[in-house]
This record gives C-alpha cells, structure tokens and sequence, in this order.
C-alpha cells in the first residue's frame, strides 16, 4: 500500500511556495488574466513505496491574482457509464469555464463537470479538490488572512 502527498507551503508575504510531490498528480495553476495549465512540478515516489525513500522539495512563485488548483486522481480516474476516463483535458476544460470565478466558482465547477460526465456510473475513488488563489502580500496592519482565499 501506498498514498501519494502534494505538500505545499505558501508564504503570503512573498507568494513562494515551497513544496514537495510525492507522486501526485500535477497541479494546475492559472496566472492572472489567463486559463489554468498544468504545473510540471518535480515528482518524488509515492509514500510508502520504497523503504527509505528521499522526498525533494521544490519552489515555484504565485503573482498577486493568481489562482493555484490541487487534487486527486479521483478526479482525472473518474468514470462515466462507458468506462471512459475524466482526464486532464476534461479537468482543465472544468477550470477554464470560469478562471477568473471565486475558488468555490471553480470548484464547483469541476465537481459539476465530474457529476454530468460519470452520469450514473458510481464514484469509485475520492474527488478531493482544493483552490487557492492568492491577492498579494499583506500591507503593514492588515489582516493577512484577506490574502489568500481557498476552497
């Protein structure tokens, strides 16, 4: 047995997020004013696959506005009744409907897409999706959780 890991840290007063992959799908991420593309991140092994296993860690930078998308393979595995897979193109056709929507807009969307697309076919694996969008670092006094927001 094993379980794959997205970890990610996000330092709202940079944008960095430092993170770790251990054998997850790759994230989706969606600059500002644009669609949402896959994030080639660096991929480690599952958790659990190999004794001793090393995990890297990688950086990578969100912009003010930018929106970030995680998720599990239950949402590119899912099924509809023809035994047809969700996929990426389908994952990232969802996000796209709405890029620039609210991270429950966009979640909601491709849960709605998931939905419509297995029609009766009966969930087999979780769909556990996450969306962060960033607004920018905090200025001195504000409140820092009003800048970033996730669903």
């Amino acid at each position: 047995m094993f379980v794959t890991v997205w970890f990610g840290v996000l330092d709202i007063s940079t944008g960095n997020i430092v993170y770790s992959n251990a054998g997850h799908d790759y994230p989706a991420i969606c600059k500002e004013g644009g669609k949402f593309e896959l994030f080639k991140d660096i991929h480690g092994l599952p958790v659990a696959a190999m004794e001793n296993a090393k995990f890297r860690e990688g950086e990578f930078h969100l912009d003010p506005g930018d929106t970030l998308f995680v998720y599990t393979d239950g949402v590119t595995d899912a099924n509809n009744p023809q035994k047809e897979r969700f996929d990426i193109e389908r994952m990232l056709e969802a996000l796209n409907i709405k890029p620039d929507g609210t991270p429950k807009e966009i979640n909601d969307n491709v849960r709605g897409a998931i939905n419509q697309f297995m029609d009766t076919e009966p969930q087999f694996d979780d769909t556990t999706m996450m969306v962060v969008r960033y607004f920018g670092p905090a200025d001195r006094g504000e409140e820092s959780e009003n800048h970033a927001q996730a669903d």
